[in-house]
């Protein structure tokens, strides 16, 4: 009895029974799902001959770009020797202008043109900026000048306004002057 009720609370349940999926008949007679498979591997089939080649013509696409790279390397390294065996002797002496310890007899003789060009160069910059700087150092001598000048007759003007009489009372310069010229007379007197 017990193990009825028990079965009675957990009943069996029964296995899912899968429905065949139906085949469809195609005009041909063969079956869908057969066309569909075959249309299946033959896209597969394609898209990878078509990945294929796409791999191939990239590999030769670089290929040819390493080769052209590789021509145009060999163009400049050719370009570059035939450069520096032509300018070799204007770039020695163009370097070894910048040596303090050469002398300038050394560029006084056969010296090419761009080295002259060069020197000629550095002395205009020396000098416009030699001149600059003297142009500041006048300017911030006059601007100092002028400060001193102010600043004198500011303390002019202080002192010509505040001349003090015995009785405290502040007086212009002129009253002041006036008034010392009338002591001295009576002084004299």
């Amino acid at each position: 009895f017990f193990s009825i009720m028990v079965k009675a609370a957990n009943p069996i349940k029964a296995p899912k029974v899968k429905k065949h999926k139906r085949i469809h008949k195609n005009a041909a007679g063969g079956s869908k799902d057969a066309e569909i498979h075959n249309r299946d591997r033959l896209a597969m089939y394609q898209a990878e001959e078509r990945a294929l080649a796409r791999s191939q013509g990239l590999r030769k696409r670089l290929y040819d770009y390493k080769q052209t790279l590789q021509q145009m390397g060999l163009e400049r390294s050719e370009h570059l020797k035939k450069l520096s065996d032509k300018t070799a002797l204007e770039k020695t002496k163009v370097l070894s202008m910048n040596r303090p310890a050469l002398k300038k007899k050394r560029f006084q003789q056969d010296t090419p043109a761009i080295v002259t060009e060069h020197q000629r160069l550095m002395h205009e910059k020396k000098a416009k900026s030699q001149e600059s700087l003297r142009e500041k150092m006048i300017q911030q001598a006059l601007t100092q000048q002028r400060k001193e000048k102010k600043l004198q007759e500011r303390h002019k003007k202080n002192v010509k306004l505040h001349v003090r009489t015995k009785k405290g009372q502040p007086v212009m310069q002129h009253q002041a002057r006036y008034f010392l010229e009338k002591v001295q007379k009576a002084l004299k007197e």
